[in-house]
């Protein structure tokens, strides 16, 4: 419910507040007073596009601001979702600066264009000559089905169900569209595995064996030569055996004389043998060492792979090329894990559908029994509300895909000639035939929402007597389940208002001013007799407003 709406340079409105209760308030003025200017600032809080070239003339900045409270949980999740705070009252402020700056604000916190008009559209529900948006929903058409049928309870099942079905749907939108990138994905692990699968016959050890064997190979023949040529240094008939056994035969000569000398042929005799187990080791060894092109190319062959691997996957060594081959094996694996997912998936999705497209006949099928009764009770609200010809038909059409109404879209085929030319609403209608439309629309739910502000801008427009008491009447009742805000100029609708709200202009300082004003009793009497008879108000004027606002309401 709208509380406080305050405006500050504004077009004419230099500086108003205005409070606001439940049940109807009736907004009247003289043409040019104001109210079009009231009805266009609450706009700007509905996220409606700037008009900065209404910004009062010589002023910076212009504000329009309102509080709303008992507002219900659905608008609480919006402004959770939001990241907005949430208190009793929500205060909504949009500034328009000179500059060509606008700024919105939801409970002094900055906010888009886009969530000032999610949030404020779910405050206020605007009618007029323009306002128009509500009608052309598909989704309020079918609200209004669903609310004659007493829908509710299929539809909150149904919604439930469909909210599974369209997250398994994207989740399986989302899955195909990465199976592509994921086929190249496993394409391209595939190949770097088998490549790298020549690691499997190798590790560490083995690794360095055939860097040893390769250094072996390509020095075999200066390994040759030295080996050779240190095996003929031992054991030549002059070599080094042949001087450490003679050397050996003069120390034992002298081994009698001293006890040292003893130990110092023990020291040679082992000497001599450690020079013999070397010269035998060598010669084991140079036959084992070949000078061997082939295997060279081989071990070469071997070790280059290795090495080119480790250059194209940056890694530094043996151990990092095995890590890297276990990740890619792991990501294939992922990949077809992937594969089990999006099977699932598909699996539960068409279970979910099943169940969705039951639910979703279920509340055609409502829908289909409630469609005439609907119709027939608007036409007959349209016929008192001014409209004695207006003919009007709820057409179910079917789609082949299910939507957040079923299988449903509904359109509201209307004509207020009674040519029986009906056309789709969004076409032929008119914004104060559209406004009357809603009225009885909403006259006709035995329980209004709470958390909405119904406004109508000169629904009256073209009728007058005893249709225009009809209008304010509907208008009332409507008004005890919602708060209803009506801008007239007919004394039979103002006089059926709860609370009256006048707008004036007045000159202040050389300037015009457009001034809000809540009247009292007294004030709503010559209010209205004016309504009747202009500037001068006659007793009979007077007479005739208090009739009116004695009558039962």
């Amino acid at each position: 419910m709208l509380t406080r709406l305050y405006i500050s340079n504004y077009a004419l409105i230099e500086s108003s507040e205005i409070s606001l209760g439940a049940g109807l308030t009736v907004i009247t003025g003289e043409s040019g007073a104001g109210k079009s200017i009231m009805l266009e600032s609450l706009g700007l809080l509905l996220g409606n596009r700037a008009n900065f070239g209404a910004i009062r003339i010589g002023e910076e900045k212009c504000t329009v601001e309102a509080n709303f409270n008992g507002f219900g949980p659905e608008l609480v999740s919006v402004l959770e979702e939001e990241k907005l705070d949430v208190f009793d009252d929500i205060i909504i402020r949009r500034e328009l600066t000179s500059s060509g700056r606008s700024r919105a604000f939801i409970n002094d916190t900055p906010v888009g264009l886009s969530v000032l008009k999610r949030i404020g559209t779910m405050l206020i529900d605007l009618h007029g000559q323009q306002e128009n948006i509500a009608l052309q929903s598909a989704s309020f058409k079918c609200e209004q089905l669903d609310l004659f049928a007493n829908n509710k309870v299929r539809n909150e099942a149904y919604q439930k169900v469909y909210r599974e079905y369209r997250n398994l749907q994207a989740k399986i939108q989302k899955l195909k569209e990465a199976s592509s990138q994921i086929r190249k994905d496993q394409d391209y692990i595939e190949f770097q595995l088998e490549e790298l699968s020549v690691l499997d016959d190798y590790n560490a050890d083995s690794i360095r064996d055939l860097e040893s064997e390769l250094t072996e190979l390509e020095h075999a023949s200066e390994i040759l030569e030295v080996l050779n040529s240190a095996t003929g240094m031992i054991n030549d008939e002059e070599g080094i055996y042949s001087m450490l056994q003679k050397f050996s035969n003069r120390i034992k000569s002298i081994v009698k004389y001293k006890e040292s000398f003893q130990q110092m042929d023990e020291r040679v005799k082992s000497i001599i043998i450690e020079v013999k187990e070397l010269g035998s080791e060598m010669e084991q060894i140079s036959e084992d060492i070949e000078i061997n092109p082939n295997r060279l190319e081989v071990v070469k062959d071997k070790l280059d792979t290795i090495n080119r691997l480790l250059y194209k996957h940056g890694v530094g060594d043996f151990q990092s090329l095995q890590e890297l081959t276990s990740g890619y094996r792991e990501k294939l694996n992922g990949i077809e894990s992937f594969e089990e997912e999006l099977k699932e998936a598909e699996i539960q999705f068409e279970a979910i559908k099943k169940r969705a497209e039951t639910l979703a006949q279920e509340l055609t099928q409502a829908r289909m029994n409630a469609r005439e009764g609907l119709e027939l009770a608007v036409i007959k609200q349209l016929n008192e509300l001014g409209m004695p010809k207006a003919q009007l038909r709820f057409q179910i059409n079917q789609t082949t895909e299910l939507n957040s109404m079923g299988f449903d879209r509904v359109e509201m085929l209307f004509d207020a000639n009674g040519n029986s030319n009906l056309l789709s609403i969004d076409e032929v209608a008119s914004g104060g035939e559209i406004a009357r439309l809603m009225l009885a629309l909403k006259g006709l739910q035995s329980e209004g929402s709470q958390s909405v502000t119904l406004i109508f801008d000169e629904i009256d427009t073209g009728v007058s007597g005893e249709v225009a008491k009809r209008i304010g009447k509907l208008m009332n009742r409507l008004g005890a389940n919602n708060q209803v805000i009506a801008v007239t100029h007919l004394p039979g609708v103002a006089s059926k208002g709860h609370h009256h709200i006048r707008i004036s202009k007045q000159e202040m300082n050389g300037r015009v001013n457009s001034i809000f004003e809540n009247l009292s009793e007294e004030a709503r009497i010559i209010e209205l007799a004016g309504m009747f008879s202009g500037d001068s108000l006659t007793q009979a004027a007077l007479d005739s407003a208090k009739s009116l606002l004695n009558a039962d309401n």
